[in-house]
């Protein structure tokens, strides 16, 4: 007769079993793996050149490159020194600005580097400091100034007062042209009496030369403000407001080159 426990299934035993099964297949697995045979290596390439004479290949060339280098930097020095001492030669800020600090800097850093064997950022950082200019900004700036001047013979220029930050309504080609044309047809004249006096040459040259500033830095701005305020604006339906200043119309009239200049002869533009 069987006993109670005979009669039960239970689950246990058949995992058991199962799991008795699955470690004889993951043994017959790994005794297949080890039986495959490792990959060979691979064969040893012959090269077209032995790693001996590439390498003393690129030694010479580096060599002759260096070579080429410090001949082309002893004549771009060469180069500057001539510009810094001609006299046809004129800074932008004068002899005393950013320009020619900046070349000075640029000359010493070469000379540093061509006739006392120093090292490019060595040098330069030492040029920077000299010069007035930060020890690490300054420095960068400096051998992006000599690599140019090597490249292209160029000095340095300031990109001071070139990036525009708000659109200007003078900058409009067609406003610009308007604004010309009526400084230009315009005769500028607050007062009859001392014009006639100018055209007959009966002013001293000092009265003369008083009364053109004052045309150039009050009258002509302020009739262009009017002009612009007045006229210009409603035509292109644009709403006056507070108008412009006339330190911008002083601005605009330097900068389209309004300006008087004393000729021979006694004449003035």
């Amino acid at each position: 007769m069987e006993s109670f426990a005979d009669q039960v299934d239970y689950q246990s035993d058949h995992s058991s079993e199962a799991d008795s099964s699955a470690s004889d297949s993951e043994d017959s697995i790994t005794a297949g793996t080890k039986r495959v045979p490792a990959v060979p290596p691979h064969k040893r390439k012959k090269l077209d050149i032995p790693f001996r004479e590439w390498r003393e290949q690129k030694r010479v060339q580096h060599q002759i490159h260096q070579q080429e280098e410090a001949e082309e930097m002893a004549r771009a020095l060469v180069d500057l020194e001539k510009l810094l001492k001609s006299k046809r030669t004129k800074f932008v800020g004068g002899d005393r600005g950013l320009q020619a600090r900046r070349t000075h800097a640029m000359a010493s850093h070469l000379k540093m580097v061509v006739r006392n064997g120093r090292q490019w950022a060595d040098a330069a950082e030492r040029s920077a400091e000299t010069h007035g200019f930060a020890a690490k900004w300054g420095a960068r700036q400096l051998r992006t100034w000599s690599c140019h001047w090597l490249r292209v013979r160029d000095l340095p220029k300031s990109l001071r007062g070139q990036h525009a930050k708000v659109y200007s309504l003078l900058s409009d080609p067609a406003v610009a042209a308007e604004l010309r044309a009526y400084v230009r047809s315009n005769k500028w004249a607050m007062d009859p009496a001392k014009l006639a006096q100018f055209v007959g040459d009966k002013l001293i040259d000092t009265a003369a030369d008083k009364y053109l500033q004052h045309i150039i830095d009050e009258e002509m701005p302020r009739g262009l403000k009017r002009y612009m305020e007045i006229e210009l604006f409603p035509r292109i339906h644009l709403k006056v407001g507070r108008g412009i200043s006339l330190s911008t119309a002083r601005h605009w009239l330097r900068g389209e080159g309004f300006r008087y200049i004393s000729h021979k002869k006694g004449l003035l533009f």
